[in-house]
């Protein structure tokens, strides 16, 4: 497998963060501390993190932590999981990472109850800043940062673009892999807000969820309010691959979920047709793009 390849693998697979199964056991002995520390204190202007992508109200505390090369790396307390862009049940502690020309994905969070009893480590990929990247699986990878921030409050972050640090089929177990873990769309949903009147829905057509549903898009346009939620089911046989479902609402109806395997979600992704206002069709989709999820909402006539 080629270099390139490898490195975006790992960046792909590593966003994760402590308490979702992969990295748990490397810092499950450290005991709770004051794991907020660097918030302590008024923040200087190069604390700053500059971003438009969310409400102000939603980003609590940001500091400038380290600085490697000409990327600044940030530690931001926020009520949203920044990896996937949800509201989220409780505060929230992310890194994120800012160069000149360079987008770094996905952003590392993880629960702040979470956080205090283990820390938060990951994987920090950065692209070139293309505004069509979005199209791409997986996007060239020019710089890779891992970050492990230990529950006493230390963190540390480092420049390892140039070194293999693991090969990508040795990231997961097939058990890891047959939940999703590798996937940080599907990992994100643990500690977000579950929508009640969907999960109510959705036990008409479906065994209990296992994550979700959470809202994952929201869009309005011509007359429409649309949105779609993600959920992961398990298999209605033991031995049986678990689901991923994608369900729809227009306005205040909600339509069936589609669904597909986990392995066929990771490949693929996964679309929900449900009916407009105007007679055509919107087209809801969930697709996680090497890792990365995007959601996009689209109309088109019948």
């Amino acid at each position: 497998m080629a270099k390139g390849a490898v490195i975006a693998a790992i960046a792909a697979g590593l966003v994760i963060g402590v308490g979702l199964g992969l990295s748990s056991e490397r810092l499950a002995g450290f005991a709770p501390t004051p794991a907020l520390s660097v918030f302590t204190g008024e923040p200087r202007a190069a604390d700053q993190w500059v971003q438009s992508l969310y409400p102000a109200d939603d980003i609590l505390d940001t500091r400038l932590v380290a600085t490697v090369g000409d990327t600044d790396v940030y530690a931001v307390r926020s009520t949203i999981d920044l990896s996937i862009g949800v509201q989220s049940a409780g505060p929230m502690v992310c890194i994120v990472a800012e160069a000149p020309g360079l987008r770094y994905t996905p952003d590392i969070c993880t629960p702040e109850s979470v956080f205090r009893q283990q820390g938060l480590r990951g994987v920090l990929a950065g692209s070139a800043d293309n505004p069509d990247a979005f199209l791409v699986a997986v996007a060239p990878t020019n710089r890779l940062l891992t970050v492990v921030w230990h529950p006493s409050g230390d963190i540390e972050v480092s420049d390892v673009t140039d070194e293999i640090v693991i090969a990508p089929d040795d990231l997961y177990t097939d058990a890891e892999r047959d939940a999703g873990l590798d996937i940080p769309l599907i990992s994100g949903l643990r500690g977000s807000l579950i929508d009640p009147e969907v999960e109510a829905f959705l036990a008409e057509y479906l065994s209990e969820p296992e994550l979700g549903p959470v809202r994952m898009s929201e869009s309005s346009g011509a007359g429409n309010v649309t949105a779609s939620y993600l959920s992961v089911h398990p298999g209605t046989q033991p031995g049986q691959p678990r689901d991923v479902c994608l369900t729809g609402r227009v306005n205040s109806d909600l339509f069936p979920p589609a669904c597909t395997t986990m392995a066929a979600f990771r490949d693929d992704g996964l679309d929900v047709e449900v009916p407009s206002r105007e007679g055509g069709v919107i087209v809801l989709t969930a697709m996680p793009m090497g890792g990365v999820g995007v959601d996009t909402t689209r109309s088109r006539p019948e």
